[in-house]
């Protein structure tokens, strides 16, 4: 089987505070949330892994992005959690459903990399399989390897993703009359580092990403590098002002890589910046297309805003 991203599954934000985040999202994004826990796939989970956790996480819908805020001390499988505890939000990972995860692993593991199983899921199974899941193949890539700890997951998988329901568009979950920052789509997700070549690696030579455009951020006031994967864009950003918050932020897990933003195409910046102020939401940085989040009064994360797209996206 030929090697596929076939889409995003969704990035995890780390939280310390699950009740504290579901309320941002419903009062910043005007979205609902969705959780796991009382959901009907429980009792799959429950008889494929007993005592598994499924009251850490819940998943929202921000256009097309299902992002999932996780808080990693109720993710604890056979008395070892997985992800580290936050004391304040950050995004920590990002992951994709792959056609080819098989043929994927023996080529990382050729490469040398390091493949990591998730906490709880079958030791023994080559490729790696997580039980809760009807033993659907699931790993992750070691973050020393390639900067940040992805994910890969079986197509099938994701059964609280709301883009596998008949009824999703991308204003899914929103819960008053009008989208208040009118989300079209994920324009692209931002990682820090002074490494593209190693991100570049992975997400091009392995998973089969295109490479669309290279040039000036000026949001982030850093060179970066835009990839095409699945449905979505990442850019690699290399901040190039010491003291910036970016460079601050890459700098806090250097030589690791930094999950920053995600940049969401609105249709109008104005009524953006209106509603994200009126929430108590302060804005780091601002050009004539685009607006960026001060990650401390917005979760932990950059959230930005923009009019345009990436030269090379051809959607919208």
């Amino acid at each position: 089987m030929t090697i596929k991203v076939t889409e995003t599954f969704h990035p995890t934000l780390l939280v310390p505070d699950l009740d504290e985040s579901r309320k941002w999202f419903e009062r910043v994004f005007a979205r609902s949330t969705v959780s796991l826990a009382g959901n009907s796939y429980t009792n799959v989970i429950e008889s494929n892994s007993p005592g598994a956790p499924t009251e850490y996480f819940f998943f929202v819908s921000l256009a097309e992005v299902q992002l999932d805020a996780h808080r990693p001390d109720l993710f604890v499988y056979d008395g070892v959690q997985h992800y580290p505890s936050v004391d304040e939000p950050r995004l920590h990972t990002t992951s994709w459903y792959v056609d080819g995860l098989e043929e994927l692993y023996h080529s990382l593991v050729a490469a040398n990399y390091r493949i990591l199983r998730l906490h709880g899921s079958d030791p023994d199974a080559v490729p790696p399989v997580a039980r809760f899941s009807d033993d659907r193949i699931l790993y992750f890539v070691d973050e020393a390897e390639v900067g940040l700890e992805y994910q890969v997951y079986d197509p099938r998988g994701g059964v609280l993703d709301a883009r596998k329901k008949p009824e999703w568009s991308p204003s899914y979950s929103v819960i008053t009359p009008v989208d208040p920052l009118g989300l079209e789509f994920c324009s692209h997700h931002t990682v820090l580092t002074d490494q593209p070549e190693r991100a570049l690696r992975f997400v091009v030579d392995h998973l089969k990403g295109t490479v669309i455009h290279k040039g000036r951020s000026a949001l982030l006031e850093a060179d970066s590098t835009y990839v095409w994967l699945g449905d979505s864009i990442l850019e690699f950003a290399t901040p190039t002002t010491e003291g910036t918050p970016e460079w601050t932020a890459w700098n806090e897990r250097a030589p690791l890589d930094t999950y920053y933003s995600l940049t969401f195409k609105v249709p109008d910046v104005e009524t953006a910046a209106e509603h994200l102020t009126k929430q108590n939401v302060t804005l780091l940085r601002r050009t004539e297309t685009g607006i960026l989040t001060d990650p401390a009064t917005s979760l932990g994360v950059a959230w930005g805003f923009t009019t345009e797209t990436i030269p090379g996206d051809t959607r919208g």
